[in-house]
């Protein structure tokens, strides 16, 4: 049960490691000020995992603070338990920190402000599993900053956000067999938008031509096609195009445009065929 300002502060020019079983805070009673992880200073190698129980923070910050510089990569691991803030999540606060956070299950939780992914710092958030999500009836957001990237691998994760979405660096959406889990946000304003979608498939799966995936689905703005706000990134050009959901307009889509193998393959043949009629006539 923890308080007072800048309760906890794990790594002061040193690497840290914590391995996570147990909970950290009381209730709704929230570490004021917030928990640091990669406070100050050369904090590079430090490690972060969440195996079980809740952190209770104001905020969680990795990579320093407002009134700190950190250097180096902080690596976040969260496989089970539960992150619970107040005011979000703040990663790479410091200019010169790098994160690595990679979520395979448990919850992250905010009730406002938001998470942002990229403060002055860079890193990528990859998200395979478990929930990132506003609670409550708060007034959450999430951005991606410039430089660094979220990625949402698979269909397993559920990732809510209330309030606005701001996508200014990169996301990239994995597909497997089983789709790829959409972004549920409360909307998006086309000012502070600009960043890159790339879509990726899993290892050894291709879709059927045609096929349609949700990636944005918003509670009230509409997408338009001729006006996008985010690109679709140059190496999916050919294979992928953005769509609109029919019926509802507040929902953006991926249309994988590929023929499956054996389409290409049975399309082969017919071409081998016509040469060889070629030949004989």
């Amino acid at each position: 049960d923890v308080g007072g300002w800048n309760a906890i502060r794990f790594g002061n020019d040193h690497a840290a490691h914590l391995n996570l079983d147990c909970n950290i805070g009381a209730g709704d009673a929230y570490a004021y000020g917030g928990i640091h992880f990669g406070y100050n200073g050369n904090v590079d190698g430090s490690t972060f995992t969440v195996n079980g129980g809740t952190i209770y923070a104001d905020r969680l910050f990795v990579g320093g603070s407002a009134s700190t510089t950190a250097t180096g990569k902080v690596t976040v691991v969260i496989t089970g338990g539960t992150i619970d803030t107040q005011y979000g999540v703040q990663l790479g606060v410091g200019a010169n920190s790098t994160f690595d956070v990679t979520q395979t299950g448990g919850t992250v939780s905010w009730k406002a402000n938001g998470v942002t992914v990229g403060v002055a710092g860079s890193g990528i958030y990859t998200i395979s599993g478990g929930e990132l999500i506003t609670t409550d009836d708060g007034t959450g957001a999430m951005m991606i900053s410039a430089g660094s990237t979220f990625h949402v691998d698979g269909a397993k994760a559920k990732i809510f956000v209330l309030n606005k979405f701001r996508l200014v660096g990169t996301a990239i959406f994995t597909v497997h067999p089983d789709g790829v889990s959409p972004l549920e946000v409360g909307g998006l304003n086309d000012s502070e938008q600009g960043g890159e979608i790339k879509m990726a498939l899993a290892p050894g799966f291709t879709p059927k031509q045609g096929a349609l995936y949700t990636l944005i689905d918003t509670d009230h703005t509409p997408f338009h096609l001729d006006a996008l706000p985010i690109t679709l990134s140059p190496e999916n050009a050919g294979t992928w195009a953005f769509a609109v959901k029919e019926g509802d307009y507040t929902v953006l889509q991926a249309r994988y445009l590929l023929p499956e193998p054996a389409t290409m393959a049975m399309l082969g043949l017919g071409m081998l065929g016509l040469m060889a009629r070629r030949r004989r006539s």
